[in-house]
């Protein structure tokens, strides 16, 4: 049975700590770490691991930026032990990690190679052999006598490749290092991987590069937060993975639309940190007099779970992440991960954190966006003291509300609506049934990306995808509609609607015009509407500004700037993605055409 799998890997867990000073790691590592006490932070980089890698797969490992993979990567190339869990490796192991590594910057090329090779056991006439066949694929004959310290990433990238798989490997894991090479060294390397898994090695990939993750592996797993999320076929896991990039990008995109749209946005963190929210439980008295276990906090908007942090697991302190602790025993009351009946969690307690709260943090923009969400907290009811949940809004913290204390030993969930307990209307995002034109023209005042006359002005642009949903991520040849709201104060005759897409180098990509496509409005006045619909939409992959603009006349015929009710300059920004599986880039346009030849009937 073992002799089928390559790599066995059960319950591994690895923790990090970092130490407030160099003397307590000493200490510590001398076995005093009871002196150490509350003066280091843990970080569980990996959690409940558990992976059957067989023999002669093409694995690649997908994820965002500090989610573990290359942890992952390193207890199995034998660099970093698991902090507990069992790993069994059946096979040589050769790992292409970090840039740097594996070579003397002193040394030469060819002096490198000549000590990995002897390393390996391979001297005399067969090493010089292999050494023509390195220098022969990486294409560095010029460079081959130059110390490595001088080479480029991407020299470096060829020189490690080349070198480690000229002697076939049983494991080779590859971590990244490809990315510093061009397209050609790429598409090079990924056809000599396929090459070595047809002679059975196994291969461990990481990239960012999905293209170069679908191209060489068969089978992927998607690590998040030190967790597997997903693993399987390729396709299936990188659309999964990537569904959720988009998920990430669409709150961005759209906290980016309402900061264009307030130039004078309020942040929430003003002159502390732009983008980060604040929440912390605190009691009455301030430090807790018992224990209180928490072992999630999910926000909601519509019923969708938008993020979730499991407390106690993996990665629950990553400031990569748009949610997590910050855990600090010297300032902050959060007790270290606690496991118990398969429930994980951390308490907030009294570990002598000197604000006497525990802190959670969670990423977006503008109150605007906060004002969407439902917090859900699940925790462990067992005490009657009252724990609050407050949020800062940048000037004080801001009650929410409280857990239910009934010292019952239940595990509970509140849910509280954070719109109940944030009143700045000004930022309200939600549509308005009543126009205050007063408001928009102050507004329009305070934004010089607005500018024109005013009789008749926008008050909303919404782009919706196929499902009738507000979206800022669209798909290359899928469905699209923007919707103008507008205002007219007083009767407006054929107005002019206009669309422009602009690439960020300010490259005009795409402009539709009412009038050009016979659409006309004879009259407007008051609340009003207009659809414009792509379907397809032909724009290719890439990110736009786009503009909005209500003209009171336009000439095709002429190349000046008409004079405007209202127009909206590159205020809003939409990201448009190929259609998934399609990988070789399609250009800017992808354009509908009809192909013909000499075959029988043709014209």
């Amino acid at each position: 049975m073992y002799d089928k799998y390559a790599v066995q890997i059960n319950n591994v867990n690895k923790l990090f700590k970092s130490y407030k000073h160099p003397r307590d790691r000493i200490l510590d590592v001398l076995g005093f770490g009871f002196l150490t006490k509350n003066r280091y932070e843990e970080f569980w980089a990996l959690k409940d691991i558990n992976l059957n890698i067989k023999k002669g797969s093409k694995i690649a490992l997908v994820g965002r930026n500090g989610a573990g993979k290359s942890t992952l990567l390193k207890i199995i190339a034998g660099s970093l032990r698991p902090t507990d869990g069992d790993i069994k490796i059946n096979g040589k192991v050769s790992a292409l990690m970090e840039l740097g590594t594996g070579f003397h910057p002193e040394f030469s090329g060819r002096e490198n190679i000549f000590a990995s090779l002897s390393y390996s056991g391979i001297v005399g006439k067969e090493a010089k052999e292999k050494f023509e066949e390195i220098v022969d694929f990486s294409e560095l004959e010029e460079f081959i006598d130059k110390p490595v310290k001088t080479y480029s990433a991407g020299m470096y990238a060829r020189l490690a490749f080349a070198t480690s798989t000229v002697v076939i490997p049983e494991i080779l894991i590859v971590d990244e290092i490809l990315g510093a090479g061009d397209a050609y060294f790429i598409n090079k390397s990924i056809e000599r991987m396929k090459k070595l898994t047809e002679g059975g090695t196994t291969v461990l990939f990481v990239s960012h590069d999905i293209s170069s993750v679908q191209k060489m592996c068969n089978e992927a797993v998607w690590i998040d937060k030190g967790k597997v999320v997903m693993e399987g076929n390729i396709l299936d896991v990188t659309a999964e993975y990537l569904a959720s990039i988009r998920k990430q990008e669409e709150r961005r995109l759209k906290a980016r639309n309402v900061r264009l749209k307030h130039n004078n946005f309020k942040t929430l963190e003003e002159g502390i940190e732009d983008s980060l929210v604040y929440f912390h439980f605190i009691t009455e008295n301030g430090a807790p007099l018992e224990k209180h276990p928490i072992s999630e906090v999910k926000f909601y908007c519509k019923d969708k779970v938008i993020e979730c942090l499991q407390i106690g697991d993996a990665g629950d302190t990553n400031n990569g992440s748009d949610l997590f602790l910050i855990v600090d025993k010297e300032i902050i009351n959060w007790s270290s991960p606690v496991e118990q009946n398969g429930k994980r969690y951390r308490s907030f307690e009294d570990v002598g954190g000197e604000y006497q709260h525990a802190l959670f943090v969670f990423k977006v923009q503008n109150l605007a966006e906060l004002r969407n969400y439902e917090l859900e907290i699940v925790y462990q009811d067992i005490s009657t003291e009252k724990v609050k949940i407050e949020f800062f809004d940048g000037e004080n913290y801001v009650e929410i509300g409280h857990l239910e204390a009934n010292d019952d030993s239940e595990w509970k969930s509140s849910v509280f609506n954070l719109k109940e307990v944030i009143h700045d209307e000004s930022m309200d995002n939600e549509t308005v049934k009543t126009i205050n034109y007063q408001e928009l023209l102050e507004e329009r005042e305070s934004n010089s990306r607005i500018y024109g006359s005013g009789e008749m002005v926008i008050t909303s642009v919404d782009f919706l995808n196929d499902n009738n949903e507000v979206s800022h991520v669209f798909q290359n040849l899928g469905y699209k509609k923007v919707r103008i709201n507008y205002f007219a104060k007083e009767k407006v005759r054929n107005p002019i609607f206009v669309l422009a897409y602009y690439l960020l180098d300010g490259t005009c990509a795409m402009q539709v015009l009412s009038n050009k496509d016979g659409y006309e409005v004879n009259e407007a006045f008051g609340e009003g509407f207009v659809n414009v619909f792509f379907n397809p939409l032909l724009l290719g992959k890439g990110t736009y500004l786009v503009s909005v603009a209500i003209f009171k006349e336009l000439n095709l015929l002429d190349n000046v700037e008409p004079p405007a009710y209202d127009l909206h300059d590159k205020m809003y920004e939409i990201k448009v993605e190929q259609p998934f599986g399609v990988n070789v880039s399609l250009g800017l346009i992808n354009h509908p055409v009809r192909w013909g030849g000499n075959e029988k009937g043709a014209i």
